[in-house]
């Protein structure tokens, strides 16, 4: 390959190349999936990821250029801006990932997840859950017109400030107003977001739950 000329490789380059491409992005999307580097979790004991690890939108946690968190990042979304990642008390965002339960378990869209929000989510703005398939990164596309729920919608709150939010194909009885619905045939990661994140979330006296696999 050379700058500004012609590249027409020959049938044998063309196989080798197609099957170095198909390899390269299965790899890209199982390091993103099974990333083990450090940092990579928000809580010591819970399973929301930031993706940018070390919170860091530059990849280098450690000060020097981490691949395998860039391409960590790469594969599971595609805009970079220190606004999302920067500690700015009250400015900016924060994005809590997953793609399991609280048990490690990937997220089925068959199955029924409870997550209970706790009272008082650190958002000057507004916070937001919204659910996407897992295989193409895209919003699940479901019979709702979005799959998310946030602090703009007229979601019902416990006696104790919390919310319970429940994610599955179908709404549990009496709980259509905190309910996203998902695709049976697919899998899906959800992120939590924090508009104007105050200083509870980054002090972590306030944290967010795992997602709970219900019967």
């Amino acid at each position: 390959m050379e700058f500004g000329k012609p590249f027409n490789p020959d049938p044998s380059t063309k196989e080798i190349l197609a099957r170095a491409a198909t390899i390269g992005a299965a790899l890209l999307r199982t390091n993103m999936w099974n990333y083990t580097g450090d940092q990579k979790y928000i809580y010591a004991d819970r399973k929301w990821w930031n993706p940018f690890v070390g919170g860091v939108y530059t990849f280098d946690p450690n000060g020097y250029l981490d691949y395998d968190a860039q391409a960590f990042f790469a594969a599971y979304a595609t805009g970079v801006t220190p606004a999302m990642a920067s500690k700015a008390v009250g400015v900016g965002s924060q994005y809590l990932c997953t793609h399991t339960d609280g048990e490690g378990i990937a997220l089925d869209g068959a199955k029924t997840y409870k997550l209970t929000v706790p009272a008082n989510v650190p958002a000057k703005d507004f916070w937001s859950f919204i659910v996407y398939d897992a295989g193409n990164r895209s919003m699940m596309a479901t019979a709702q017109k979005f799959p998310a729920k946030s602090s703009y919608d007229a979601v019902v709150a416990n006696e104790d400030g919390t919310i319970d939010l429940y994610i599955g194909p179908k709404a549990p009885d009496g709980q259509e107003s905190n309910w996203i619905e998902t695709d049976p045939s697919k899998g899906w990661t959800g992120i939590f977001r924090i508009y104007g994140p105050l200083e509870p979330f980054f002090d972590q006296s306030w944290k967010l739950n795992d997602l709970e696999a219900l019967p």
